[in-house]
């Protein structure tokens, strides 16, 4: 089994491969081997199309909610608004939506 891996914060792709052997005594033998590699996910702009157009979905949607938290203020059912789970889900998709793309855009320190 392989399981690839990002480390967005020290620029590393891994990969960790699992295998189990079998034999016909019952003797069951593991091994566990890592690799990684440097990487640079924007050494080259067409790389970064892909995260510039998940930050532009999830700011569309971080505006729609606030607008419709705003109407919600205005109109006296905030209360209501909170109380809809779908406006969790939207809210907690745009905290997911930004943690998954700010170490992206955040400088490495060094």
């Amino acid at each position: 089994m392989e399981i690839p891996f990002l480390n967005a914060e020290q620029r590393l792709y891994i990969v960790i491969r699992v295998s189990l052997t079998a034999s016909l005594s019952v003797d069951l033998q593991s091994s566990v081997n890592f690799d990684s590699v440097a990487c640079d996910p924007h050494s080259d702009t067409s790389y970064a199309v892909p995260d510039l157009l998940w930050i532009t979905l999830i700011l569309i949607l971080c505006h729609q909610e606030m607008r419709q938290v705003a109407r919600s203020c205005t109109n006296g059912a905030l209360a209501e608004y909170l109380r809809d789970p779908w406006n969790v889900v939207d809210w907690l998709t745009v905290c997911f939506g930004f943690g998954v793309a700010w170490p992206g855009f955040v400088p490495r320190r060094t």
